[in-house]
């Protein structure tokens, strides 16, 4: 018997500084990238996508090394719409793709949708959905804790697309999930109030 579940796998990129760190509760989402996905213990597959740019409102001005690590140009924020508009895009989008849980590659991007809605006093569109950290099961499951790019090489898969985008980095985590069903059954197994 084979299980099905509706997953978003989301990956944040924020602003960002090499010389000052920003502390986390300076950070600021710039883009939201996500993917909705089917996923079985036979498969993953993917069905839609949704690429958010954010405007940052605490720290409107990008650093240079913000732009180089991301990809990310000035003028795509300064045309982009604040969090709270993009939550009610989010939101919207998760119900109409009839999202049932989520994940990400390790556990900042949950942290930070927690951190930066309770600071902006908004609504969090992910709160009530079960987050599952892939990270932590791929570390679980073969026993190391590296990023995204090197857990590709480890399994013989090439990243596709430009690191530290946030769409690319999420089809990156899904292309994985595809290949490895010890990581799908993982989840699966882990789901709560699973009819």
């Amino acid at each position: 018997m084979s299980l099905n579940l509706r997953i978003a796998l989301i990956d944040l990129e924020c602003t960002c500084s090499e010389s000052q760190p920003i502390l986390i509760e300076g950070h600021e989402i710039i883009e939201i990238g996500v993917v909705a996905c089917d996923l079985s213990t036979d498969n993953l597959k993917i069905i839609d996508s949704l690429q958010l740019y954010v405007r940052p409102i605490d720290n409107p001005t990008l650093t240079a090394f913000c732009t180089k690590l991301t990809g990310i140009e000035q003028v795509i924020v300064d045309n982009a719409v604040p969090l709270n508009y993009r939550l009610l895009e989010l939101s919207s989008w998760l119900q109409v793709s009839k999202v049932e849980a989520w994940g990400s590659w390790g556990v900042f991007d949950r942290s930070q949708f927690i951190m930066e809605c309770r600071l902006k006093k908004l609504t969090n569109p992910l709160a009530h959905l079960q987050h599952f950290n892939v990270k932590q099961l791929f570390a679980r499951k073969f026993g190391h804790k590296v990023g995204l790019g090197r857990a590709l090489i480890m399994k013989e898969l090439s990243f596709e697309g430009r690191a530290h985008s946030g769409i690319d980095d999420a089809k990156n985590v899904a292309k994985l999930l595809a290949q490895e069903n010890i990581l799908r059954d993982a989840i699966l197994q882990r789901v709560k109030n699973y009819d």
